[in-house]
């Protein structure tokens, strides 16, 4: 024995590879058993073959070896083709657990690779190992395309084909316009989403821990949406958004975004709107708008349910709510003569009574409190009410309103929290034109930083919505007039 090439009982030098008599032999013998061997032309562009089960395999999941030349070819959540032996079915699978390096021929926990490791001598076994992976069957593939569930498993020794992006991008069904970033372990996988309404302006989660990137990733969305044309509405209660007009100056973003070769810009046609007396978490924004609530715009169920009134409170809002209606009506406010054909199609489940304001709603519960309390008018702010008492008190004995003063009194307290915050039917802000929202492109920012309430925010929220519904109902409806007529 040379003692020259031996240190601590083993050799410097790397293990000789197996040769290739041995090799061909083996095949012989496989053959010559009734097996198959592998080095066939089917196998061309394989990374890997099937292993056999052991009685620890999991049902769905199948082992596969790859050589060490292909590890680096299948990163966790890789898909791949198993092309299963003699039954000839085809089977597509994703890379659950690794792969992970096993020395050929031997245990990873073996003696003495663990000795020639920890002794720093782990080159003895660099030139022998191989790899070890386990993949999930998403299905088995037809052949006139498709995927159907796995009846069955793949044979051993079957050849395993890392798919393309191209193929990844059909499979996932990623290959949608907004891009909201790279496969896990894939950096040439892009995943995107669909812009189509089916799909996209679905519901919508993005989790993500404090920091993590949750708001930029909000950001990039609603870039890559106004690239199509959408119009983009945000509704913002922390102010967060109210600057994606400014490109980042965050170091790991600019880092982050120089490594995926693009750079650092802001989204353009942005627009922010804020309640009249509130300010915005970004004054010097050059397109600001400030705007107030509409108060006939809003269902009364809606007022009721978040106001959260009690059930002697809604009684009481909806006798109020009749009897202003029927106050408008009589007071020639609405409707006019040529609107009469409008009453056949409100339904107070969707919208409010038109030109109702606040102040018109409120100054009736006044005056119903004050005349079930001492039968005294009271000043109301109203111009039309104050005009008109002997109308007013004839409407309040016909809606006959229940007497009990406190329930009274409690919901002008209600009401009046509300209206003196001014948001609603203000002078000096108009609503909010729906019209220029959803125009294509424009981005519109709701910001609510400023208003320290939830019922407000809710009022506002339930405002928009429909109102943005009613708008698209109508575009919708002068489409189809045009192109019928066109």
């Amino acid at each position: 024995m040379d003692n020259k090439n031996m240190k601590n009982g083993f050799k410097t030098e790397d293990v000789a590879p197996v040769p290739e008599m041995a090799v061909e032999s083996m095949a012989r013998e496989i053959q010559a058993a009734g097996g198959e061997w592998s080095g066939n032309a089917d196998d061309e562009g394989a990374i890997g073959w099937t292993s056999f089960d052991s009685p620890s395999s999991d049902d769905g999941t199948v082992t596969v070896l790859v050589p060490k030349e292909t590890i680096l070819e299948l990163p966790h959540q890789s898909l791949v083709r198993v092309k299963s032996r003699s039954d000839h079915r085809s089977y597509l699978g994703t890379v659950v657990q690794g792969p992970f390096a096993e020395p050929d021929g031997l245990r990873s926990d073996a003696p003495v690779v663990v000795t020639a490791t920890v002794r720093g001598r782990g080159n003895i076994l660099m030139s022998s190992f191989h790899g070890r992976l386990q993949i999930e069957l998403m299905g088995e593939e037809l052949e006139g395309g498709g995927i159907v569930p796995p009846r069955r498993r793949p044979l051993p020794n079957s050849p395993v084909f890392v798919l393309s992006p191209e193929e990844m991008t059909g499979v996932l069904h990623t290959g949608g316009e907004v891009k909201i970033g790279v496969a896990e372990s894939r950096d040439d996988l892009q995943v995107g989403v669909p812009v189509k309404k089916s799909v996209f302006p679905r519901h919508l989660g993005i989790l993500g821990t404090t920091g993590g990137g949750k708001s930029t990733t909000v950001c990039g969305l609603v870039s890559q949406v106004q690239e199509t044309g959408a119009a983009v509405i945000l509704l913002d209660t922390e102010g967060e958004y109210t600057a994606i007009n400014e490109p980042t100056r965050d170091p790991t973003m600019l880092q982050a975004l120089k490594r995926r070769g693009l750079s650092a810009a802001g989204v353009q046609n942005t627009h922010i709107y804020h309640l009249v007396g509130r300010e915005t978490a970004n004054p010097g924004h050059p397109n600001k708008h400030s705007f107030s609530l509409s108060f006939s715009e809003l269902s009364p169920y809606a007022v009721i349910e978040i106001l959260g009134l009690t059930e002697a409170q809604q009684e009481r809002f909806l006798k109020a709510y009749d009897a202003t209606k029927l106050a408008l009506e009589k007071l020639g406010i609405f409707p006019k003569p040529n609107e009469k054909d409008q009453l056949l199609e409100l339904d107070e489940l969707e919208t409010g009574y038109p030109r109702m304001t606040l102040n018109h709603l409120y100054d009736m519960v006044n005056i119903i409190a004050c005349l079930i309390d001492d039968d005294s008018f009271p000043y109301v702010e109203t111009k039309e009410f104050y005009q008109n008492e002997k109308a007013l008190r004839q409407i309040v004995d016909q809606v006959k309103p229940p007497k009990n003063l406190p329930s009274w009194r409690a919901l002008q307290g209600r009401l009046g929290r509300i209206k003196r915050l001014g948001l609603f039917d203000n002078a000096h802000a108009p609503s909010l034109n729906y019209s220029e929202m959803l125009q294509p492109g424009r981005v519109s920012i709701i910001d609510l930083s400023d208003t320290d309430s939830p019922q407000v925010n809710n009022l506002v929220i339930t405002q928009l919505l429909r109102g943005v519904q009613n708008r698209q109902d109508e575009c919708y409806r002068w489409c189809n007039i045009f192109c019928v007529k066109f």
